[in-house]
């Protein structure tokens, strides 16, 4: 279970600038927040006009982790859009303990079958992941009694 002092943000912004709120750890709750503005290009509707399209992250664990997907919702900003006038997307994923690294990137499809990629020109993105410091106290030795 995450612990909720170690909860971080990772924003990738219209501008494709990536930013984090601290220092990635073991164990910690990550937060992604996209703007959907870094992948427009896919925006199918239904016949009703609804959204048929979708964002996904895809991230993965170093070493040797599986690729996971993570599907992205809308993210209820300042009057419920973002700067732009498109709403952020967001999801929610822990670091593993063993970890050193998370490779993320992500994928942009709908029903028009189209598929696009922000996936820093195919190098994907890299954040590093520092192992949680625990502090140990050492126990306290028993005082003995001294003989006379």
């Amino acid at each position: 279970m995450p612990k909720k002092d170690l909860n971080t943000t990772l924003s990738f912004t219209a501008d494709f600038q990536q930013n984090t709120t601290e220092t990635l750890k073991s164990g910690a709750e990550i937060t992604i927040l996209f703007d959907s503005n870094r992948l427009p290009f896919e925006r199918s509707t239904n016949q009703k006009s609804k959204p048929e399209w979708s964002i996904s992250a895809f991230y993965q664990f170093s070493p040797e982790g599986e690729v996971n997907e993570l599907k992205l919702a809308p993210e209820k900003a300042k009057k419920g859009k973002d700067s732009t006038g498109d709403t952020l997307l967001k999801g929610v994923f822990t670091i593993p303990t063993d970890s050193s690294e998370v490779i993320i990137w992500f994928l942009n499809t709908g029903t028009s079958g189209q598929v696009y990629f922000d996936s820093n020109f195919g190098k994907n993105y890299h954040f590093p992941i520092v192992a949680e410091v625990t502090e140990t106290i050492a126990p306290a030795k028993k005082a003995r009694a001294k003989k006379a």
